[in-house]
C-alpha cells in the first residue's frame, strides 16, 4: 500500500529551516545587518507601513509578499516606480530563499532518518516547502526520487562556457521503485523560462535567487543561466527562480505547473493513506485547500488520514475535508518516529 506524505515548514524546521511565522524575523535579525537589508527594511517600511517600524514582528512573509504582489499587478499608484517593487520584491524572496540553502537545513537528526526508513518505494511527497531537506535525507538514505512533469538539466562538460544542457524530460532518477516528489510551490534549486514556460530542476549546488537589476558576478553561474530553446545570438532568455511566494495573490499561469498540480491531485484522490506532517493548511492558501477538497471528493475509496502537527493544532479544518477519516496523533514529528521505531 503506497502512501501520500504532505510535508508543510513544520516538517524541515528541525533541519534548521525557519517557521513561515519567523521568517521576517530572522531576515532582520540584529545580527545580520547589511547595508541591503538596511535598504530593503527602509523600503518596505516606508513603502507598506508608512514609517513604522513594528511590522516586522506584527506581519508576516506572506502579508508583505501579497501586497507587493498585488501592487505590482495592478499597479494603482500613478507616481510609483514598479520596477522598484520587483526589485525590492525579488531582493526579499532573496533573502528568504538564502535561509534555506543546503548548507543551513543540513541538520539530519535521528527522526529524519527514521522517517527515511518510513517511507517505501514507491511512496509519494507532497511538499510546500522551497528547501532540499527531503531530497537530500532520500539520497543519504539511497532511495531514488524525481519530480512529476518537470525537466532535470544539468552542466554541460565545458564550465569556463557555463553553459547548460537538457538531459531528458524527466529527473533522470525516475525508476519503477522511485519515490515522487510534489514541489507544488516550486524550490530553491528549480528554475523557469519566462518565454516558453518550461520547469528546469538543477543540481542543489544551484540555488542563488537572481534579482532583476542587479549585477551579478561573472562566476554567478545562475545569473548566467538561459533557456536554450528561446534564446537566440542576439537576445538571453535568462530563466527565472521558480518560486511561487506564499501569498493570497499567485500565478499558475505555466502549463507545467498546472500539469504537476493534477497530477497531485490524481495521487492523492487515489492514496488510501495521508499523512500530514508539519502543515497547518494555513487560511490563505485557498488553492491549496480547495486542491485536499476535489481529491477527497474525487476519492473512491475510504483514506485513513493522519495529522503529524503536534497537539491541538488545526484539526477542525482537516475534519472539514475528511470528516472522522481524520486521526490526530497529537504528535510532533520527533514523537510520531520515535514511536515507529518500537
Amino acid at each position: 500500500m503506497n502512501s501520500v506524505f504532505v510535508l508543510g515548514s513544520g516538517f524541515s524546521s528541525g533541519a534548521g529551516a525557519p517557521l513561515t511565522g519567523t521568517v521576517l524575523e530572522t531576515i532582520f535579525h540584529e545580527g545580520r545587518v547589511t547595508r541591503q537589508l538596511s535598504e530593503l527594511k527602509s523600503y518596505i517600511s516606508a513603502f507598506l507601513y508608512q514609517g513604522r517600524s513594528d511590522w516586522v514582528k506584527t506581519s508576516s512573509l506572506e502579508e508583505v509578499l501579497s501586497r507587493l504582489d498585488i501592487i505590482r499587478h495592478y499597479k494603482p499608484y500613478p507616481h510609483v516606480d514598479y520596477n522598484e517593487v520587483i526589485y525590492y520584491e525579488e531582493l526579499l524572496l532573496k533573502e528568504f530563499t538564502g535561509l534555506l540553502t543546503p548548507e543551513r537545513t543540513c541538520r539530519l537528526e535521528d527522526s529524519y532518518r527514521i522517517f527515511a526508513d518510513i517511507i517505501n518505494s514507491g511512496d509519494l511527497i507532497i511538499t510546500f516547502n522551497y528547501d532540499l531537506v527531503i531530497e537530500n535525507l532520500l539520497t543519504g538514505s539511497g532511495k531514488d526520487f524525481f519530480y512529476p512533469d518537470l525537466s532535470f538539466v544539468d552542466y554541460g562538460a565545458l564550465p569556463q562556457k557555463r553553459s547548460i544542457c537538457v538531459r531528458s524530460s524527466v529527473n533522470l532518477c525516475e525508476t519503477a521503485s522511485s519515490v515522487r516528489i510534489f514541489k507544488l510551490h516550486g524550490s530553491i534549486n528549480m528554475y523557469y523560462c519566462p518565454v516558453c514556460g518550461q520547469i528546469f530542476c538543477f543540481p542543489e549546488s544551484v540555488t542563488a535567487h537572481p534579482v532583476p537589476g542587479a549585477s551579478g558576478k561573472e562566476n554567478d553561474i545562475p545569473a548566467l543561466l538561459k533557456c536554450l530553446k528561446c534564446s537566440r545570438q542576439d537576445q538571453s532568455i535568462q530563466l527565472r527562480h521558480f518560486i511561487i511566494a506564499p501569498t493570497l495573490f499567485k500565478s499558475y499561469s505555466l502549463p507545467a505547473l498546472r500539469s504537476h498540480w493534477f497530477t497531485a491531485l490524481k495521487t492523492l484522490a487515489g492514496a488510501e493513506e495521508i499523512f500530514f506532517i508539519g502543515y497547518s493548511l494555513p487560511l490563505a492558501d485557498i488553492l491549496s485547500y480547495q486542491l485536499f477538497d476535489f481529491a477527497a471528493r474525487l476519492a473512491n475509496r475510504k483514506q485513513s488520514v493522519f495529522l503529524v502537527n503536534g497537539p491541538g493544532k488545526h484539526h477542525q479544518r482537516f475534519g472539514q475535508l475528511y470528516g472522522d477519516s481524520v486521526c490526530d496523533t497529537a504528535m510532533t514529528f520527533e514523537d510520531w518516529t520515535e514511536s515507529k521505531k518500537r
